[in-house]
């Protein structure tokens, strides 16, 4: 028993500190000024501002794709904006935001790309308050 003490005690207080330590979420994100320090935010919601500098639709099996490119085009980009089938409605025409100032709020996710195997990082936008375009 004496040998189990310290080792449940150690687990309940990381638990405590754990269940105490300020996260992120879609009220309160991450800003985030370094487009290529994305990938430390995996899993956190931030927020970034920058130029859209390319726009692109895919059609895929299940549906449309829309990408924005921040800062960067693909393949050059740290990360991109990604919306869905289901959330292409909110953000047509994509061409709206070419070469406009936009501040977007998300989650990080990743993703290993199928070509080139390497990870990549999105923000997925699945409603319209994610995206503000600024003035320049």
């Amino acid at each position: 028993m004496r040998t189990f003490f310290p080792f449940f005690l150690l687990l309940f207080l990381s638990a405590r500190l754990s269940a105490q330590a300020p996260g992120s979420s879609f009220k309160n994100p991450i800003v985030v000024s370094n487009p290529d320090s994305v990938q430390f935010f995996e899993h956190q919601y931030i927020t970034i501002t920058g130029p859209v500098v390319s726009t692109k639709e895919f059609m895929q099996a299940d549906g449309v794709i829309g990408y924005l490119n921040l800062f960067k085009p693909y393949p050059d980009n740290a990360f991109d904006i990604t919306i869905f089938r289901k959330s292409m409605g909110f953000f047509t025409p994509l061409e709206q935001f070419q070469d406009k100032r936009v501040r977007i709020t998300g989650k990080v996710s990743s993703f290993v790309q199928k070509k080139t195997g390497k990870r990549r990082y999105s923000i997925r936008l699945t409603k319209p308050k994610q995206v503000e375009i600024l003035e320049r």
